[in-house]
């Protein structure tokens, strides 16, 4: 999640990017899909590569809850829990949803 937008992708290859339309503690409504150039052709940033939607061009949008756990694994980190509340879009449930690790 950077700059109203949410990055979305297993690899640097192909990713996909939406637009963050609402966040608050507790959950954050995902929007439509951000295209940098056509939606067939694509573009980059920030060495990440975007092209297309996970599902339909309209987004559909979604909203997930946010939680957090302090105990996760071998350490005591703090990781982001996601959990779909409305998501029409099995394969963006499919990436977003879980247990997240936070990189800064």
């Amino acid at each position: 999640m950077a700059g109203g937008a949410l990055w979305v992708g297993r690899t640097v290859e192909h990713a996909y990017i939406y637009e963050l339309a609402a966040a608050d503690l507790r959950r954050f409504r995902i929007g439509v899909p951000i295209f940098m150039g056509s939606h067939d052709r694509g573009g980059g940033k920030q060495g990440w590569f975007f092209k297309g939607f996970q599902c339909a061009p309209d987004g559909p949008p979604a909203t997930s809850a946010l939680s957090w756990t302090e105990r996760f694994g071998a350490f005591n980190e703090r990781h982001l829990v996601l959990k779909a509340k409305h998501e029409p879009c099995q394969a963006r449930r499919r990436i977003l949803e879980g247990v997240w690790e936070l990189l800064a």
